[in-house]
């Protein structure tokens, strides 16, 4: 099914402006800060709607993004040499409202076996959809997630998603939820719960390994566009009474000279290698900006 609506007219194709963007104001790419070594950055732009990007997923050459409004966006995307050389725009697909109360605010995607499941965070929750955008089942998440109520806004609802084979889906508010400890973020699967530190806003996370996750915390003023982004590894097997041993790897502020936007996205590429886009907020003012970078640790 994925390779019949995969095959698209060249004429349905739109291919970006990657614009060259200086990710620090006096260092040029290739920058190492702290485990991080940063290869790429694109500015991007599509002579169509395409904004608020607030989740990424990679899968041999295709790149799938999903916005705030409910829009699934099917991309190839060609990286040579450490370089971000293209980036296409193949399908655009509207999810159907299926059991979503309200207002539709898609956040994460992961894709298994031709599926995408997606999180929500207005009306939280964790969907099954086919690759045509229909709602097929919901998912079963804790108890604690199925409430707007328990958590600390509206919009702090289930923001990030990952997926492997040993601890199937994991889940994850934005901000701990309230009746949980303010300075521990907590995961969630099926049946189990982790910890680790709060440092800002978790916004999304990837496996990069079997027991090892990388997560994005961020703290993003749209008034001022000040950002602070944590590049967090953290290690669901090396954990004592349920908080789990994380550590920083870099840590991006505009303050110290990077030119950073409102990063929501993540994926994992290769052993090594992640990118990550920044939600634009559907603002004039601010970027979609995609990152090609290596985690060093």
């Amino acid at each position: 099914m994925l390779k019949a609506l995969l095959v698209l007219s060249l004429a349905s194709i739109l291919f970006a402006e990657l614009k060259t963007h200086k990710l620090h104001s006096k260092l040029s790419l290739p920058i190492v800060q702290g485990k991080i070594k940063f290869l790429d950055v694109k500015e991007v732009v599509f002579k169509k709607n395409f904004y608020e990007l607030s989740g990424i997923e990679y899968d041999n050459g295709r790149l799938y993004g999903i916005s705030d409004k409910g829009y699934i966006y099917y991309m190839s995307i060609n990286i040579e040499n450490d370089r971000i050389k293209s980036l296409s725009l193949d399908k655009t697909v509207k999810l159907k409202q299926g059991n979503i109360k309200g207002k539709i605010d898609s956040e994460g995607i992961i894709l298994r076996d031709d599926y995408f499941y997606l999180s929500f965070e207005r009306d939280p929750k964790i969907g099954k959809y086919s690759l045509n955008g229909k709602h097929i089942k919901t998912q079963k998440i804790d108890k604690e997630l199925k409430k707007i109520n328990n958590y600390r806004g509206e919009n702090k609802g289930l923001e990030s998603i990952a997926h492997s084979k040993k601890y199937g889906i994991i889940t994850a508010p934005e901000v701990p939820l309230k009746s949980t400890i303010e300075y521990m973020h907590a995961l969630y699967s099926k049946n189990d719960t982790w910890y680790f530190p709060y440092k800002a806003p978790l916004s999304s996370m990837a496996f990069m390994s079997k027991n090892k996750l990388l997560m994005i915390q961020r703290k993003y003023n749209k008034e001022t566009f000040d950002a602070k982004v944590y590049l967090t590894q953290v290690n669901l097997k090396k954990c004592v009474f349920g908080v789990c041993r994380s550590k920083i790897l870099a840590t991006l502020q505009t303050k110290d000279g990077w030119n950073i936007d409102n990063f929501e996205g993540l994926t994992q590429i290769d052993k090594t290698r992640f990118l990550m886009i920044s939600d634009n907020n559907d603002n004039p003012k601010q970027k979609t900006l995609l990152v090609l970078f290596e985690v060093l640790d």
